[in-house]
């Protein structure tokens, strides 16, 4: 599964009584499309009628696509904040969505209310109709839902959007905008520079504030740590504690190479996970549900038995001041650890130990890995494997021992005594599998 397709869909129209220039060139009809979704179906408020395009100006919506550019890209920090945010309803209270919701192109143009949530090699698209309409608003969106799309095909899409309408501009004269001088900026950039814009993104940063001493903290961090472990550090380091971040690393890098020989169940394991047939692209916990099984079987282990996590991955800790940084670890030749950023309740940190020997037996390179706070696409598959490695759906509905839309609060608390987890662990299961 590849995700969905996404596609913006427009017909230059007149505008003769629109005075300016850039607006006036670049009204259009406009349509917004993932998959067989149309997110801009609309109900005309005055006549009561149904239509699926608006009649708008592209210009705003180029320039904010240009401006948000970098935090579309990499700004994955949303994706772990609860879903009820993720609607322009809530922009006084999330300024991130200036960046990541079309209805910020404002401009006094009705926008859908598409928030874009970039998450790895897929980003989420999340559209939300219109509870009520303003007396200014001639319409009123309809539309609920959300969908996956391939980031790299996503940021394809919106870059011929911007380039056609600077087309459009450049044919009817209109030169030297402000979307110009920006969108030129962005294809200008070396190597360098787009990395650090990157960067600062997924750190929640502007770019472009000329903040010399985020820049040097950025620099720093380049030079020390590789990829993917300096990926996953930008996308949970506190962005003001980044000098501290880098320096618990350092400690707790030093403090995993303590530990010696080789688990030669671990070793087995990676062995044999690796050995797996990989599938197509699917949704990052239906994967991590899948490996979890996996491996077991490999163990041969019964749903219902709770598993020794602690006995495959040994761990130490060492405090950290940016609980973003939960962990980090790493598989050698001379075995694999984990270190802690901080004391957690047994429940944590089985949970925490099995997210790590995801990465230990699935990660091609793993030999420096942080877990942290971050939702990513990596994240998502690996907590999906940890729970399901911990209390497998399957041992999960036999231990409750009744239907799990039967099941009380405290069916669920005993089950997560049983499996040594979170109830609000079990809770997830019976509910994204259980019963879904």
């Amino acid at each position: 599964m590849s995700g969905e397709d996404f596609d913006l869909r427009f017909e230059w129209e007149p505008a003769p009584g629109v005075r300016a220039d850039e607006l006036r060139e670049t009204w259009a009809r406009f349509e917004v499309w993932a998959g067989a979704d149309c997110l801009t179906r609309v109900e005309d408020v005055g006549s009561r009628s149904a239509r699926r395009s608006i009649y708008v100006s592209l210009y705003p919506l180029a320039e904010w696509l240009s401006y948000s550019w970098w935090s579309l890209r990499a700004h994955h920090r949303p994706a772990s904040l609860p879903a009820g945010l993720w609607t322009y309803r809530q922009a006084r209270r999330q300024s991130w969505l200036h960046r990541h919701n079309l209805r910020a192109a404002g401009e006094g143009y009705s926008w859908p209310d598409v928030t874009f949530i970039p998450e790895g090699s897929h980003t989420r698209v999340v559209w939300r109709r219109d509870l009520t309409v303003p007396s200014h608003r001639p319409i009123r969106f309809l539309s609920d839902g959300e969908t996956w799309v391939q980031s790299d095909m996503l940021e394809r899409k919106l870059a011929e959007f911007i380039t056609a309408v600077l087309t459009r501009l450049a044919e009817q004269g209109v030169t030297g905008t402000h979307l110009e001088r920006e969108w030129n900026d962005v294809l200008g950039m070396d190597d360098e520079e787009v990395e650090y814009c990157l960067a600062t993104a997924q750190l929640g940063l502007d770019p472009y504030a000329g903040d010399q001493a985020a820049e040097e903290a950025i620099l720093r961090a380049s030079e020390e740590l590789e990829s993917p472990l300096l990926l996953d550090f930008f996308d949970a380091v506190d962005p003001s504690g980044i000098g501290n971040g880098l320096s618990w690393v350092g400690e707790a890098t030093a403090r995993a190479g303590e530990f010696d020989g080789q688990n030669g169940q671990t070793a087995s394991l990676r062995a044999a996970a690796r050995a797996a047939p990989r599938e197509a692209w699917t949704r990052p916990w239906q994967s991590g549900w899948d490996q979890a099984r996996h491996v077991r079987a490999v163990l041969a282990t019964d749903p219902q038995a709770p598993i020794d996590v602690a006995g495959l991955l040994p761990t130490a800790v060492l405090g950290s001041r940016d609980r973003g940084l939960q962990g980090l670890g790493g598989a050698s030749e001379g075995g694999s650890s984990l270190v802690l950023g901080r004391h957690m309740v047994s429940e944590s940190e089985r949970f925490c130990q099995a997210r790590a020997l995801w990465h230990v037996l699935f990660e091609q390179d793993s030999r420096r890995f942080l877990i942290t706070s971050s939702y990513t696409e990596r994240q998502k598959v690996e907590r999906a494997f940890a729970a399901e490695l911990l209390a497998p759906a399957a041992g999960v509905q036999r231990q409750l021992g009744v239907s799990a839309g039967e099941a009380t609060l405290e069916d669920l608390d005993d089950a997560a005594d049983h499996f040594g987890v979170s109830s609000l662990l079990i809770r997830h299961q019976v509910e994204n599998q259980l019963l879904a």
